[in-house]
């Protein structure tokens, strides 16, 4: 009854006239779309639609009442209703009409589905069942990616199918449909992917299936939606109702005989009805029982004289009696309903009031005397809704239980790898003893390696149950994908030479080369994918190469070997966690058979499927696709890119008084050197404590601080300004200069108050246009030059540094050969050490080893500064084990970086600077400065500026730039006599009189 009463209270009731003028509006209407019946009686009932609907509405009236050719009336239909605050929201429209004294009027019955709709939507984003409960699940259950293809396919389904997991794995699930189904499907599903229409999503519907030996069977499909870390994926539980479509043939047999037998009113017809299984009852057109056959008393506890002349309601709880009466009405008056033919379930009621999930089925006959028969035979489906319930109820607890399993595998990988790396960490220690005896000495390395080896499968369990619990989750920015593939095949490049094995790619020329993803996971996959195929090919070539598919965004990456190969069998197995080959191939090769498992989910979790295929002793290929969008031209930062410059030179519209806080040396140098060679004023500071001095006692237009530096960043330097500044009413704009690359990072300088993020390496010319960008417009002075150069160089031979140094684009960054070479000697002088002290950091308490992870940040900034490409791709595989606090696998990579600094160092020391190049500008000397600018005066007769060039590059030595910089400006342009006086305005400037020789 309290049904009843919640259904009857969610109905709202609407009449409107032939015009659709509203007539009646009652109080559940009212609180469907929130407007009391005063608003809305007499007004257009297309108040309460929105758009098309609205404007459509009355032409639609019109068409019905001419034609009659549309048939609203007497059907339910899923719509929007328009609420009077605006928004709109799914409801349920039943129409019916009457005459009253000769007019027309509609009755409109509304029921809200807010709230249906937003619990399918939660059954639709179910997760992928566990594997043990739908293997025990007694319905077949299939799970089908957006292409189709099946991705599970539980034991209920082999035995109902007859096929093997492995046999339909990755197949279209069409293979299980016979025609036309067969054929339809896929554009059936790409249509619904494209529009959402039809809707099969959280509805049961009755199909025909078909077995692997061809046979056919009826079954009831539930569908059900769920997004996976941004992949669709489709679940279908199935029932077989091979034996209830007999029972229904049966009944249908038994319905169509006993509405002959009733129509012949022959004693036949009571023998049926009082034999049939399922209840069988007889009502007219007033819903009025007759017949209450044997079975029907035995259902509901009601002998049969006591419902006989009683309405079918008094069976039936509410709003189902409602409903099947409304049923019965639109049967009488339309001819025809689909529905009660096939069978409504409804909540039936028992003597004692008891209710029980019941179908029933109706049939109809019209008698010779004008009256109306209905048959109704009622089938209990209590079992089946419990059966239901029950695999709802282990669904839940499966998507529960691997949320469990993995937060548990997770912690024990956690616990197991800190004694691990104790273990690895002193078997080196002793390994390395002097004392050692060399009969012990093997046993070491034999616990070395194999300590080793178990860390390396408790890694990738860990990264199993983290993708597993969806833990996981994946970077969007912007990345230089060939660049990315080139690093992956870099780091491999050694084990490939000791095999003297070629490592290939073949990427397109055509095809762009900047993408939007996540790059760590995509070179996680590739370095699995081809460390695999280093590992079982002995000679020949390992090849990666990249193409297009005909899905938008998708890429086609393939590696492919000359290896070992596999079988078939092999071959089915490969992407299954801790499965090898085989025992054998475990055994000679090694590994955890867990890196493939682990590539299929991260190729998952980017969208894409991965697949192989191999033939023994002749190779192998894997291939995955992934989704990967085409970065757009004004992408911020490009991860992994190649450096070169996107647009000419940027000059600054106007100058700057800058404070520059960065406490890396060679860093400094470089931005100091870009921005005067524009003209800009630096003062340069090394932490942020002296930032925040400089600010407090000089007149800057903008602070340019780097986030990382000793005794107080820049983030604190940056708040601590931010507060002082709400005293003084006065914003300085502050760009944070930072080597990270991930978006947490920029967003805490955001959130410190910094005002722009600019990365390391640095582009200067968007660094110079966010200057330009950021600081107010009443800031600054003008630049009247309109370019800066004419400066020659002293020639550097820069042959000695070719294999450590990618010195001819570093050149183009830092403008000045000299200043480059310069800044690669100190770096030579400040950092070999770097790799053993972050070594001896990392022994120590945990403050020591953030020291050890901000000497390797500012590694890394630096190597990037001056193009040292290997130091700076084996410091940024550091940087992201400091970020991931996976630390136990630094060992290896710091003999890797010792190694490449001790290369690179060896090489710095054999670079030769000129020999008037001095790494300070000398103190300002007046005598000197006006003897020059002197010298100056006069090779401007000779109408020649190679003349004045050398005077140029002296006098810069006891001048900045931006005083010299109007002179060149005039000489570029080959005006002499303004050259002279722009010569003598700045010898003015420094307190010189031309002339005067002291």
């Amino acid at each position: 009854m309290a049904n009843f009463r919640k259904l009857q209270n969610s109905v709202g009731s609407i009449t409107i006239d032939e015009s659709g003028k509203v007539h009646s509006f009652d109080s559940v209407a009212e609180r469907i779309f929130g407007y009391v019946s005063s608003e809305v009686i007499g007004q257009n009932v297309s108040i309460l639609m929105p758009e098309p609907h609205r404007s459509h509405h009355d032409g639609y009236l019109k068409r019905y009442l001419a034609e009659a050719s549309e048939h609203i009336i007497g059907r339910g239909r899923e719509l929007l209703g328009l609420h009077k605050d605006g928004h709109t929201f799914p409801i349920w429209l039943a129409v019916n009409y009457v005459q009253v004294e000769g007019i027309t009027l509609f009755t409109g019955a509304v029921l809200d589905l807010s709230s249906q709709k937003q619990t399918e939507r939660e059954l639709s984003r179910s997760e992928e069942l566990s594997r043990a409960v739908l293997d025990t699940a007694v319905n077949p259950i299939i799970t089908i990616n957006r292409f189709g293809q099946i991705q599970s396919f539980n034991n209920s389904a082999e035995k109902f199918f007859g096929f093997t997991r492995e046999e339909v794995l990755d197949k279209n699930v069409n293979i299980l449909m016979p025609e036309p189904d067969h054929s339809h499907h896929d554009s059936y599903l790409s249509n619904y992917l494209k529009t959402g229409s039809p809707k099969i999503i959280g509805t049961g519907r009755e199909v025909v299936a078909k077995t692997k030996h061809g046979a056919l069977v009826p079954i009831h499909l539930s569908v059900g939606e769920m997004e996976m870390d941004d992949e669709t994926m489709f679940v279908g539980i199935i029932t077989d109702i091979s034996q209830q479509k007999a029972v229904e043939k049966e009944l249908l047999q038994h319905r169509e005989r006993l509405e002959e037998l009733v129509a012949l009113a022959t004693e036949e017809v009571e023998a049926i009805v009082k034999t049939a299984a399922n209840g069988v009852i007889t009502i007219d057109e007033n819903g009025t029982i007759d017949v209450f056959n044997p079975s029907a008393e035995a259902l509901f506890a009601w002998p049969s004289e006591k419902v006989k002349g009683q309405s079918i309601s008094m069976l039936l709880s509410e709003p189902d009696a409602a409903l099947y009466q409304q049923h019965i009405a639109r049967y009488l008056e339309f001819g025809s309903n689909q529905e009660m033919v096939k069978g409504i379930e409804v909540q039936a009621k028992r003597r004692n009031g008891s209710l029980f999930a019941a179908l029933i089925a109706s049939g109809h006959r019209e008698l010779k005397n004008g009256r109306h028969l209905f048959v109704v035979f009622i089938h209990d489906i209590t079992e089946q809704k419990r059966t239901e319930e029950v695999l709802r109820i282990a669904k839940e607890s499966a998507e529960q239980g691997v949320k469990t399993k993995a937060a548990f595998l997770a912690n024990m990988s956690h616990e197991i790898r800190t004694p691990m790396n104790a273990i690895i960490g002193f078997s080196e220690l002793v390994q390395q003893s002097p004392q050692l005896p060399q009969s012990l000495s093997q046993h070491m390395n034999t616990i070395v390696n194999s300590s080793k080896a178990l860390l390396s499968l408790l890694n990738d369990i860990l990264d199993v149950s983290k993708l597993e619990s969806e833990q996981f989750s994946l970077d969007s920015v912007a990345f230089n994908l060939p660049n990315v593939i080139r690093d992956a095949l870099q780091m491999l490049e050694y084990r490939a030479n000791e095999k003297a094995l070629q490592l290939l790619l073949d990427y397109p020329p055509q095809l762009p080369m900047v993408f939007v993803g996540d790059p760590l996971r995509l070179r996680q996959v590739l370095i699995n994918l081809v460390g695999n195929s280093v590992k079982f090919t002995d000679k020949g070539v390992v090849k990666v190469s990249v193409e297009t598919t005909d899905i938008a965004d998708q890429l086609l990456i393939s590696v492919s070997d000359t290896g070992i190969g596999m079988s078939a069998e092999q071959l089915d197995k490969v992407f299954e966690p801790f499965s090898q080959a085989d025992i054998s191939i475990s055994r000679r090769y090694g590994g955890t058979g867990l890196g493939t498992t682990i590539c299929k989910q991260l190729v998952s979790l980017m969208g894409g499927t991965i697949w192989a295929q191999s033939e023994q002793g002749k190779g192998s290929q894997f291939q995955f696709t992934c989704r990967l969008p085409v970065a757009s031209d004004d992408s911020a930062e490009i991860l992994f890119d190649d450096g070169q410059p996107k647009s000419e030179e940027y000059y600054s519209p106007r100058l700057f008084s800058v404070l520059l806080a960065e406490d890396i040396k060679e860093n400094a140098i470089l931005v100091s050197l870009r921005l005067e060679q524009q003209g800009h004023q630096v003062d340069w500071v090394t932490d942020g404590e002296k930032a925040l001095n400089a600010y407090k006692n000089g007149h800057f237009d903008l602070i340019l601080m780097d986030v990382m530096m000793p005794e107080m960043d820049g983030l604190e330097a940056t708040r601590i300004i931010r507060r002082i500044e709400k005293e003084s009413g006065q914003h300085i704009p502050i760009i944070a200069l930072t080597a990270s690359i991930m978006q947490e990072d920029h967003l805490n300088c955001t959130n410190a108050g910094m005002d722009a993020v600019e990365g390391k390496p640095i582009d200067f010319a968007k660094l110079l246009d966010t200057m330009e960008q950021t600081v107010p417009v009443d800031k600054g002075r003008p630049n009247t030059i309109k370019r800066v150069g004419g400066r020659r160089h002293p020639l550097v031979d820069f042959s000695p540094v070719e294999a450590v140094a990618n010195y001819r684009k570093a050149i183009s960054v830092w403008g000045d050969p000299v200043v480059y070479a310069t800044a690669l000697h100190s770096f030579a002088k400040d950092h070999q050490q770097d790799a053993s002290h972050i070594a001896k950091l990392l022994e120590g308490d945990r403050y020591s080893i953030e020291r050890a992870r901000d000497v390797a940040h500012a590694l890394k900034g630096v190597s990037g500064n001056l193009m040292l490409d290997r130091i700076y791709a084996v410091s940024l595989h550091i940087n992201n084990h400091f970020r991931t606090s996976i630390l136990s696998d630094l060992r290896n990579d710091l003999k890797d970086l010792d190694k490449a600094i001790a290369t690179a160092v060896a090489a710095i020391n054999k670079l030769e600077l000129p020999e008037q190049t001095e790494v300070v500008a000398k103190r300002f000397d007046a005598q000197e400065v006006l003897k020059l600018v002197n010298a100056l005066l006069l090779s401007y007769e000779q109408l020649n500026p190679d003349l004045a060039s050398p005077i140029i590059d002296r006098l810069l030595e006891y001048v900045d730039s931006a005083t010299v910089a109007p002179v060149l400006a005039e000489l570029n342009a080959y005006d002499f006599d303004s050259a002279r006086e722009k010569t003598i305005e700045m010898a003015s400037s420094l307190g010189l009189n031309v002339g005067e020789q002291q």
